[in-house]
């Protein structure tokens, strides 16, 4: 009878895993499949983590750069119009002492070379700023500026004369220079 009995019970086990076998074996094989999707989904998860982190690399440095760029051309576009309106009121100035002297309205001051730089400290100020944020060509021209508004000349009229001539062209210029400037960066 116990040989009956294990003969009986091998018979239904065989029959069991012959029944259960195509289960088994799909469900085996859909559990293995599973298991490397989320192992390859890992790894495309740990990819697009790298990816998305140096592309925040990315766009924070190009973010800054822009930001760099606008600042200077920002500082640029001031620097020149500070530097234009000073030489618009000094040269407003210089005319109207030139035209009372002329005139006969107000007796002309005699000024030193030094005198006048002192009356032009602003526009000294504002050249230094452009000079430092303009273009190839400002320091040349804002140097010659300079040379020019500080040389001697024989009296006050003729200093004034030269100084506003000076100015004038400097300013031809610079609106040039800074039109260069500011469409280049812009």
């Amino acid at each position: 009878m116990g040989v009956i009995y294990a003969l009986m019970s091998s018979f239904l086990t065989i029959v069991l895993l012959w029944f259960w076998k195509p289960w088994a074996g799909a469900y085996v094989g859909e559990k293995g499949k599973n298991f490397a999707r989320k192992e390859d989904l890992d790894i495309i998860l740990a990819e697009v983590r790298a990816i998305t982190i140096t592309q925040k690399e990315i766009e924070a440095k190009i973010s800054g750069e822009l930001w760099n760029r606008q600042m200077v051309w920002n500082q640029r576009r001031d620097a020149y119009a500070g530097l234009l309106k000073a030489m618009d009121r000094d040269m407003e100035r210089v005319s109207s002492e030139l035209a009372q002297e002329r005139d006969g309205i107000a007796p002309f001051r005699v000024l030193t070379a030094t005198q006048l730089a002192e009356n032009l400290e602003d526009l000294f100020r504002c050249m230094d700023l452009v000079e430092i944020f303009g273009g190839n060509e400002t320091p040349s021209i804002l140097a010659k500026l300079h040379d020019s508004l500080l040389s001697e000349g024989t009296n006050s009229v003729e200093r004034h004369e030269t100084a506003l001539k000076t100015l004038r062209d400097a300013r031809a210029l610079l609106i040039k220079q800074a039109k260069t400037d500011l469409v280049r960066e812009g």
